[in-house]
């Protein structure tokens, strides 16, 4: 702080910290800000990796009260299959509602695949036909 030739701070000085002090409040609350969205994204890929399907083998046992036993396995499906999943589906809708509309004929289209790093990754580049329906 700057103080004049008495030794005392001036107006002016302290003017100038609460600026400073302002600025640098900005900043961080700028940079809580991000924190709070990249926690929030985290938290959402790690509930749903927490939540995802699995499907397991249960044996009913039958000397017991007839109810579901000991497992013989549980099974979760992997990410490479996941993708291959998210793939086959996309070309199922392409297939029924794009193809072949009248709506979307002579359409260039592409099939993207987004990550957690939000990306958008081009899978397959799809084209539309001319429409082979009816009066439309």
């Amino acid at each position: 702080m700057n103080k004049n030739k008495d030794n005392k701070v001036t107006v002016e000085s302290l003017q100038n910290e609460i600026l400073k002090l302002n600025s640098q409040i900005d900043r961080l609350d700028t940079k809580v800000s991000r924190f709070t969205a990249e926690r929030l994204a985290m938290k959402k890929h790690f509930d749903a990796y927490i939540n995802r399907q699995f499907s397991e083998i249960r044996i009913i046992e039958r000397n017991d009260d007839g109810k579901w036993g000991d497992y013989s396995g549980v099974f979760y499906i992997t990410p490479k299959e996941e993708k291959k999943f998210l793939i086959d589906k996309a070309r199922k809708h392409f297939n029924t509602y794009f193809k072949d509309s009248v709506w979307h004929r002579n359409k260039h289209l592409g099939l993207f695949l987004s990550n957690k790093k939000r990306e958008k990754i081009l899978v397959e580049e799809m084209i539309t036909g001319e429409y082979k329906g009816g009066d439309k």
